[in-house]
């Protein structure tokens, strides 16, 4: 049987999960390039308008978590939109990216 892991092995795995996302949406910017789910959604509304992928990302998301709350419960909603909110903040943090050369 499996045990579960422990509330500091799941926060670890969430940081550096949106670190991850962050630093690879950052790499599709720079190239102009568009992924896949609100992410790529949000990449091309960074492309169309001008508007940074940081704050179309969080709001793009808002209707999500009531339809998640409906479905799933409030944990995996929180859990959601702590990682939505690390990525927008990650982004935020360094609205130019991080030092990528085109």
């Amino acid at each position: 049987m499996m045990e579960r892991h422990g509330l500091h092995e799941d926060a670890l795995a969430l940081v550096l999960g949106c670190l991850m996302v962050a630093l690879g949406t950052t790499i599709y910017a720079k190239a102009v390039l568009v992924v896949g789910g609100m992410a790529g959604v949000a990449l091309l509304l960074q492309y169309m308008s001008g508007v940074q992928f940081w704050l179309g990302f969080s709001l793009i998301n808002l209707p999500f978590y009531l339809l998640g709350w409906k479905r799933l419960g409030g944990a995996f909603v929180l859990r959601t939109f702590v990682a939505v909110s690390l990525v927008s903040l990650f982004r935020a943090l360094r609205p130019n990216g991080w030092p990528l050369r085109n």
